[in-house]
């Protein structure tokens, strides 16, 4: 927001193009987020409603960079807010968390009048999308609207024997972390200096976007190999999976198991064909190449939710193989 400007980047255009490849990125099942772009449609707005306030009688009082810079902090707050915490609709905690990224992205200096300007923008933001959900979006889907993070768990969440557990967790995903940025980073090497590659795909983008957007088709298929990684679910719908507070693995043997129709997502249906550990490992390897690949495409993407996901998984997989061992 501080460095040079690029020529499109706000403009009216540009938020056309972004919510219809949005929509058609995460209708076609690709394994993306939408905060980054969120992030960028609430900036286009607050932009657009700063140009449009520019031409008023307080031309002065608009026009300024430091106004500039506050509508995009409110902008940038609001898009976060409807990512994480609209559909919850009253969750101030993470209302006050979009304002903070909202202001951390746009603002090299912290002013206290931001704050309460951004928070009243992501206020009304929630409103706007509980009003939304009550006037077009039919009951029985604007009941299975609920918030990416809901957890359900006991007071006592975890025992002292498994903190090296928790240890072992943070370490393995600090490495993976930078695996994956590195992995990034030869994908978009590659792309760029192999010679195989410039010669097929050229410089359009399209090609490549489009046939790799079918590979991942082939890939999440539920019919064939996407019975190993749940391809027919959502990344919402494998979170909560995943966040649920009870084991895949003992649902016969101790109360702590889960419903059925929660494990037969991760055994390739009620008949049980695969372990749960084979399945959240596929899933894990699997989304860890995809992620770094369709973040680099040309299409609007986040990788924000995708990394929790794939984190979300690994702490999965570590949670069982403890349970197994009898620490749970």
């Amino acid at each position: 927001m501080h460095g040079f400007v690029l020529k499109n980047y706000l403009t009216l255009k540009t938020l056309i193009a972004k919510i219809v490849g949005l929509t058609l990125t995460l209708g076609g099942g690709m394994p993306v987020g939408k905060e980054g772009p969120f992030v960028h449609m609430g900036a286009i707005v607050a932009s657009l409603l700063n140009k449009a306030t520019a031409a008023c009688q307080y031309n002065a009082f608009f026009s300024n960079e430091g106004r500039h810079m506050e509508m995009l902090s409110s902008g940038c707050a609001v898009g976060i807010a409807c990512t994480f915490s609209a559909p919850a609709g009253a969750r101030n905690q993470n209302r006050v968390v979009a304002v903070l990224y909202g202001i951390e992205s746009t603002s090299k200096y912290f002013a206290v009048k931001n704050y309460w300007r951004s928070f009243f923008a992501t206020t009304c933001a929630a409103l706007i999308f509980r009003f939304a959900i009550a006037a077009i979006v039919p009951q029985h889907i604007a009941g299975t609207i609920t918030a990416y993070y809901q957890t359900n768990f006991p007071n006592e969440v975890f025992l002292i024997e498994e903190i090296p557990f928790f240890a072992l967790l943070g370490v393995l995903c600090g490495l993976t972390g930078a695996a994956f940025i590195w992995l990034h980073r030869r994908i978009s090497v590659f792309k760029k200096r192999n010679r195989a590659y410039r010669a097929i795909f050229g410089n359009s983008p399209i090609a490549f976007t489009s046939l790799f957007a079918m590979c991942v088709a082939i890939l999440t298929y539920p019919e064939g190999f996407g019975r190993y990684i749940a391809g027919q679910f959502t990344f919402r719908e494998t979170l909560a999976d995943f966040l649920a507070n009870c084991s895949f693995t003992l649902a016969n043997v101790s109360s702590h198991g889960c419903p059925p129709e929660m494990i037969a997502h991760w055994t390739g249906g009620t008949s049980g064909e695969f372990h749960p550990l084979l399945t959240l490992f596929c899933y894990f390897a699997v989304y860890y190449v995809l992620v770094a690949i369709c973040v680099g495409l040309y299409l609007p993407a986040g990788i924000f939710v995708p990394c929790f996901v794939i984190g979300a998984c690994g702490g999965r997989m570590i949670g069982e193989v403890s349970c197994q061992n009898r620490v749970c």
